[in-house]
């Protein structure tokens, strides 16, 4: 897998690699785990889903069934893949839904509003997201469950198929 261009030309150590991934997913899988956490224990799920989601945008040419189905999609995302980037379990995996997620939610807003602007609820964790898939790179996020367990995997069973050969 190639890295970015800026870790290609020696722009970044590996340590400040690390510590600039390790800050994005710490920043971000907060940021969401918290917002999730807030929908699941104290809000309320189904109560988010009917406020938020089905009566918020009832009467429009979204169907109910879709309303509620991103409505759980939101909350439980939110929660995690918040706490799988605080882990660095899967972080691609958690990346991708989130993203998907701030499409839906800004999609939802525009419906709702035409003239909705990304402001402070969405623009910063945007901006992490795509901060965290221009320099994830496993073999450098060194603080995370995706390369505890790679490091384990090559010690049990040899180098990873396609990754650098450990010396003898």
């Amino acid at each position: 897998m190639a890295h970015s261009a800026a870790v290609q030309g020696a722009l970044i150590s590996p340590v400040g690699h690390a510590q600039a991934v390790f800050f994005l997913r710490q920043l971000v899988g907060w940021w969401f785990f918290m917002l999730g956490r807030f929908k699941l224990f104290d809000a309320g799920t189904a109560a988010i889903v009917e406020e938020a989601f089905v009566k918020g945008y009832s009467g429009g040419w979204i169907p109910e069934f879709a309303l509620r189905l991103g409505g759980y999609f939101d909350v439980y995302a939110e929660f995690l893949c918040g706490l799988m980037l605080i882990l660095g379990f899967r972080v691609r995996l958690a990346v991708w839904l989130l993203m998907a997620l701030l499409v839906m939610v800004t999609f939802g807003h525009q419906v709702k509003e035409a003239t909705f602007a990304m402001g402070p609820r969405v623009f910063p964790p945007a901006m992490g997201l795509v901060g965290i898939a221009l320099l994830y790179t496993p073999a450098r996020d060194v603080l995370s469950v995706d390369a505890l367990t790679a490091r384990l995997h090559t010690r049990l069973f040899g180098a990873v198929a396609g990754g650098p050969k450990r010396p003898a």
